[in-house]
């Protein structure tokens, strides 16, 4: 509109810029609503251990879907969720993290979660032999096809991946 005041189309280019995000919100969402539910399992079971990690211990955290996720066996959902549940009491129980981001997506035709602390790493003299409970993920996964893999990270904290065949 000529003549339109300039913190007038600043507003207006506000406006329409939430709108548009807000819209991508919108499809987003209903995409999710009308996916089967074995498609969101996953997501919903992380996003589930991630909350119930911050709320007990104040470590802000967050899910990072990277990519669009293959429907996957309910075994294949439950292991993953199982590996990113005792990824996140290690975290909890030695890493005196910061933050942590766990981080869906797919990888060498199946699904893989990454959980990444900025804890205090690995500790000197560390071999990679894990505690009781990833030694158990990793069983769990290793039956199914899957791995799991433990190594430093570039925050001088610990990345635990889980993988699983789609």
């Amino acid at each position: 509109i000529p003549g339109l005041d300039q913190d007038v189309r600043t507003r207006l280019s506000t406006i329409e810029q939430q709108a548009a995000e807000t819209t991508a919100a919108l499809r987003d969402s209903l995409r999710v609503l009308s996916a089967p539910p074995e498609q969101v399992a996953l997501g919903v079971a992380l996003r589930e251990h991630c909350r119930a990690f911050s709320d007990r211990t104040t470590i802000t955290a967050q899910v990072i879907t990277l990519t669009e996720l293959p429907t996957l066996p309910r075994s294949h959902i439950q292991a993953l969720a199982d590996a990113v549940r005792e990824a996140l009491l290690n975290v909890e129980k030695h890493a005196r993290a910061h933050s942590v981001v766990i981080s869906i997506f797919t990888l060498r035709g199946g699904v893989a979660v990454m959980v990444s602390d900025d804890g205090v790493g690995l500790g000197d003299g560390h071999t990679r032999d894990t505690g009781l409970g990833l030694a158990s993920a990793f069983d769990r996964l290793a039956r199914i096809g899957g791995s799991l893999a433990v190594a430093p990270n570039d925050d001088d904290g610990v990345t635990v991946q889980a993988w699983v065949p789609a």
